[in-house]
């Protein structure tokens, strides 16, 4: 008896032929691999088998995806120099270190007034923490609250 169906390597689906510049186009404007696989009709598996076993195919996708990010980078520069802020601020950030600095204060830039509730005192080396009452603070929202018992 005979083996049955083809000789290796002649049997299966033939191929899918995937256009490699619907490809380029989209990984150039940073399309997932998802996606790519969706715009070209073709499942992801393919997509990805197909990505990982044809050099050729991968760098062709990378080279396009290299391509996109220095065309975006080109656009950000241009933006930058037509003195948009949004992007002086970004590329300041990306490639100055440049950050936000926030500062916490008081009326007119003076000290905050904090108050401080739920105070509990530590515990002994083998005991319970224990509760302590607030402290007697007499500013702030304390003294709103003693000018409003009067009221009512």
């Amino acid at each position: 008896m005979g083996k049955r169906g083809p000789k290796p390597g002649h049997g299966g689906r033939p191929p899918v032929n995937v256009d490699v510049e619907t490809v380029k186009r989209a990984a150039s404007i940073g399309c997932t691999n998802a996606e790519i696989a969706a715009l070209t009709g073709v499942s992801e598996r393919t997509y990805n088998n197909r990505f990982e076993k044809d050099e050729s195919f991968q760098e062709a996708v990378e080279i396009a995806r290299g391509m996109g990010r220095a065309t975006l980078r080109r656009y950000q520069w241009h933006a930058a120099s037509n003195g948009n802020p949004a992007m002086l601020i970004w590329l300041g950030k990306q490639m100055l270190g440049q950050v936000d600095r926030r500062e916490l204060g008081g009326p007119d830039g003076g000290p905050m007034e904090m108050i401080v509730t739920g105070v509990r005192r530590a515990p002994e080396i083998d005991g319970e923490a224990e509760e302590m009452p607030p402290p007697d603070i007499g500013t702030g929202v304390q003294r709103a609250i003693e000018a409003g018992d009067g009221d009512d």
